[in-house]
């Protein structure tokens, strides 16, 4: 064991946000493209395809490389033992797919789906087949080298994408896009992991990993649904050319959460697991972690639900209008989602997977229940369910926190409670300047506008209250002590 310092795991942070700004904002500049070039049914068709094949790398890549990073001592075995589950279970889950594609796309009434879900599949497959090997390389907290792998993919696959949609290859540039970049990040992974001992696995080997992974496996896949459920039902109900609208709201919305929450709980997750032993020592982690999370991604929901129109206009268009309020209400979602990623991060790094796993079924069935209560007002009320059901599943983990982990919920309310607030604050304060300069301005102008009133509001309102939290973290990503040992 060697060890990670604090200025380590802060910098590895650093780079995977900086990594997951600029995998969003190719991804971004693509659907840009998309709602100028591609007509709302296929950019719907993609939506629901993707939703569709992503349960695939939830339920496998996932669990399976999080198996790697979780165990404690991890023999050669177990490294085989991990690349044949991952290498089976997502050779069975893609075949399934394939002949899943057509009977899906009748379901449906949307035939083109049944042509775009082998291809998709495929290259999530090729993903899997790499997941122990990126699960290799986050357990040495090579962090750099993950990041260059995912901008490197996903650059070049929106660069594809961006080149066949000026080419009129409509919806098969999407596709080229999703393929490209699962691909270069899944061979880039395996080539820089590949010199990892691996030896025949035993039935041992398969036990040790096989409950952890099964559980963690399901759990995903109940985050997948849950996250996933409102686009199968937009796409049921309505069809693509709906869910188009809602998917540009909702890749603006992700392209800030993705960059937001995915490299701060991979991270976390890591450092997690080295003081799982430690009970003391993760509840003072935690609770930092979910104080500095909350001083970013807050401000950052509060002032996007603030600006959303403004951003929709000015990125997609006038012609997306539909999309504005959607992309506010699953903006002001994405705080208890910050949340619940941190909570659920912790919990299953102490090895409670199965744990994890009856917490986002229940979420996934009470999400379904609320969004087809809700369906009943259209999109809207599927975006206000999902924040609905967003806050309360933050309450229950606040409850399971004080259980599992001994973390108060006084202490748990008292982290997040004056970075809630004022970014709260913050989002009406934009919004009410806002309204008084509509008239007058156009909407980039207005959206620059914005975004510095937000900036300077928290800005000044933190820099007064918090300035000694905030001079000590320059402090620690200036020096560091070691904190988190690391293989």
């Amino acid at each position: 064991m060697t060890a990670i310092s604090t200025r380590q795991m802060l910098t590895g942070l650093l780079s995977s946000s900086a990594a997951a700004w600029v995998r969003q904002a190719s991804t971004l500049v693509l659907y840009i493209m998309a709602a100028r070039l591609l007509a709302p049914d296929e950019i719907g068709v993609f939506a629901l395809a993707s939703a569709l094949v992503l349960i695939l790398e939830y339920g496998v890549f996932d669990a399976v490389s999080e198996t790697v990073v979780q165990r404690a001592s991890l023999e050669d075995g177990h490294m085989g033992a991990a690349i044949g589950m991952a290498v089976v279970v997502a050779s069975l889950c893609t075949v399934l797919g394939i002949l899943a594609s057509e009977p899906l796309a009748r379901a449906f009434a949307v035939p083109e789906l049944a042509h775009v879900l082998p291809w998709m599949i495929g290259s999530v497959a090729v993903l899997c087949f790499a997941s122990a090997h990126v699960g290799v390389l986050r357990r040495q907290a090579r962090f750099h080298l993950i990041s260059l792998l995912q901008v490197v993919g996903a650059v070049s696959g929106c660069a594809i994408g961006v080149v066949l949609m000026l080419l009129g290859w409509g919806i098969w540039s999407l596709v080229a896009y999703f393929l490209t970049e699962k691909v270069v990040y899944g061979a880039g992974a395996l080539i820089c992991a590949i010199r990892a001992p691996v030896a025949r696995f035993s039935r041992r080997h398969v036990a040790d990993l096989y409950g952890y992974g099964a559980a963690i496996g399901g759990q995903r896949i109940a985050f997948f649904l849950r996250n996933q459920m409102d686009r199968l039902l937009i796409a049921w109900l309505w069809g693509p050319d709906v869910l188009g609208a809602y998917q540009l709201a909702a890749r603006i919305f992700e392209s800030v959460g993705s960059t937001l929450l995915a490299p701060a709980s991979k991270l976390f997750f890591v450092t997690y697991t080295r003081v799982q032993g430690n009970a003391a020592q993760l509840r003072t982690n935690f609770l930092r972690s979910l104080e500095g999370l909350a001083f970013v991604a807050f401000p950052a929901f509060a002032g996007l639900a603030a600006v959303g129109p403004q951003a929709v206009h000015v990125l997609f268009g006038k012609t997306w209008g539909q999309s504005e309020l959607l992309l506010q209400l699953l903006s002001l979602g994405g705080i208890p989602l910050a949340l619940n990623v941190m909570a659920g991060t912790a919990i299953s790094a102490t090895g409670r997977a199965k744990l994890y796993l009856v917490i986002e079924m229940v979420a996934a069935a009470a999400g379904a229940v609320l969004l087809g209560a809700m369906a009943t007002f259209g999109i809207l009320g599927i975006a206000l369910a999902l924040l609905v059901r967003e806050s309360l599943v933050a309450a229950t983990y606040a409850v399971l926190l004080r259980a599992c982990l001994g973390i108060r919920i006084r202490s748990f309310v008292g982290a997040i409670a004056q970075c809630l607030l004022v970014s709260l604050a913050m989002g009406g304060f934009v919004l009410l300047c806002l309204d008084k300069v509509v008239p007058t301005m156009p909407a980039p102008l207005l959206l620059a506008v914005g975004v510095a009133l937000g900036a300077v509001f928290y800005g000044a309102i933190m820099s007064a209250t918090r300035w000694q939290q905030i001079s000590q973290a320059v402090t620690t990503l200036r020096g560091g002590r070691t904190a988190f040992p690391v293989e």
